[in-house]
This record gives C-alpha cells, structure tokens and sequence, in this order.
C-alpha cells in the first residue's frame, strides 16, 4: 500500500516537531508496529521469564524475613546483569529497526515490509549496540561525578544513534557530529524528549493496566496481609499481563525515539542544509 510521504529533512521549531512526530506515527502506524514486534516482542517476552524469576524471589526474600538476604542478592546478580544486557539489545532493535524503516520508507513508493527492513538493518545492528553503550557509559560516568554532566552528555550524544543510520558515519564521527548538531540547541532537544517521554509513559500505563489492576483487586479483596507477593509476581497472570505491559512499553516508545529523528532533521537542515542538497542532486539528475 503506498504511504503518504512526509519531508524528513526540513527546519521545524518546537511544536512542529511534537506534531509531525504524531502524524508520522499516524502516517505509518500498523507498518511500524509490526517491523517492532517481529524482534522486540519476542525479546520482551525473554525479559518477563527472566523479571518474572527475580521479582519472585525479591518477593519472596520479602515474604521469609529469615532468608538469606546475601545469598537471595547473589543469586539474582547474573539474572539481573543478563536482563539489563537483553534490556540494551532490545532498544538496540528498536532504534535501527524504526530508523532503518524511515530511511527506507522514504525511497520507496509502498512502505518497506518487516523482512526488508531487517535485512537492511542486520548488518548495523552489533555497531548500534556498542555505540549504545558508549552512550550509556559516558552518560553513567557524567552522572557519577555530578547529575547536570551526566545529563548534559546524555542529551548532547543522543542524536549519534540516527546520525550513524542514516549517514553512514562511524561511531567516532558520529559522536563528533553530535555535539556538533545540538551545539546551541542543547534544550530544544532536551524538551522535547521530556515531552515525548511524559506522553510516551502515559500511553504505557493503559498496558499495565492489567497488571496493577490485578495487584489493586487483590489488595482490596483480600487484604494487604492476606496478599502473598510470591504469587502476585509467578502467577502465569501475572505473566502474560507483564509481557503485555513490555511490549506495550516499546510500542509507546516509538514516540520519543522518531521525535529525535525529526530533531536530527531539523538541526542537519539547519547546520547543512541536506534536504536542499539533496533537492538540487535530483533536479541535476533530471536535467
């Protein structure tokens, strides 16, 4: 089915994007979703076994005041330090793959299928997760020492992940490009990923309805001291409504993350001008 094209490099202030972000997802709503759960939602599904596995033994930890506290702690470390790995690749997928359909999108008349998409952004995919950690450890070691540094590192290396996709950069100059790019528009980014994000986590909460709906008629039903918390986290409940709240999750994460590839966009028309560049390249071809 041929989509309606939207103009992706071109300067737009602050409301524009929040809007051209909606109405892309609009635009492309059921192609994206579904290039998002062909990886994302069976990674999701890993993460709920392995959340489901510790948040029943803290729960349980909880529930036996004579347990083991540092032998429990132990335990969950690897599981924890896995999931938190699993975590990272999963957001790894969501970038590339959002990204590498935008780009492709933008090429072709019919909007690219899941199975096209991944084969383009295969190859990308063990790049974009070492870039992403750089990122998360720059921005953990800036939150060490101080919270603004941190921030402010989170923020001014955040459009390295769309400028290495969609530029072909490496991860050195990716990084370089973007300080470059948000130099000077460090809190126009900064707010509207706060924006983004505000309606991105209200979307999220309609998903765990299910969940802490569950949690709140037992608490009234039952009692807060008849409640066991070992079986609110185990039951297979409690299991599909978690896995539908993390799915969920990366669904409304699709907001913030193609809100910062308007905000590249917007800031490589103004710095370059790529959009006008690659106008005048089309007009030299047809000449």
């Amino acid at each position: 089915m041929t989509q309606e094209k939207i103009t992706l490099y071109k300067m737009r202030d602050f409301s524009a994007k929040v809007n051209i972000t909606i109405e892309y997802i609009r635009h492309n709503f059921l192609p994206l979703v579904k290039v998002v759960l062909l990886v994302v939602a069976p990674i999701a599904l890993i993460l709920t076994l392995l959340m489901k596995y510790w948040m029943g033994d803290l729960a349980e930890l909880q529930n036996n005041p004579g347990a083991d506290p540092f032998g429990t702690l132990s335990r969950l470390g690897p599981t924890y330090l896995l999931s938190t790995f699993i975590s990272i690749t999963s957001y790894t997928f969501l970038f590339t793959a959002v990204y590498g359909y935008m780009k492709m999108n933008q090429d072709q008349e019919e909007a690219p299928s899941p199975v096209e998409v991944y084969k383009l952004i295969l190859p990308k995919l063990p790049m974009v997760f070492i870039l992403m950690i750089l990122i998360s450890v720059v921005s953990l070691i800036g939150l060490v020492f101080f919270i603004i540094p941190g921030l402010y590192l989170m923020i001014t290396t955040s459009l390295a992940v769309p400028i290495y996709l969609f530029e072909n950069k490496n991860i050195g100059d990716a990084f370089g490009k973007s300080f470059t790019l948000i130099k000077g528009k460090w809190w126009s980014t900064f707010g509207l990923l706060i924006i983004t994000g505000i309606i991105s986590a209200l979307i999220s909460y309609l998903f765990a309805v299910p969940l802490y709906g569950k949690m709140i008629i037992d608490l009234f039903s039952k009692g807060a001291d008849q409640v066991q918390p070992d079986l609110l986290f185990t039951s297979w409940y409690s299991t599909f409504a978690l896995a539908f709240m993390l799915i969920g999750s990366y669904i409304a994460y699709l907001i913030p993350v193609i809100a910062l590839s308007f905000q590249y966009f917007n800031l490589s028309e103004r710095v370059e001008a790529r959009g006008l560049r690659n106008q005048i390249k089309g007009f030299e071809t047809l000449a």
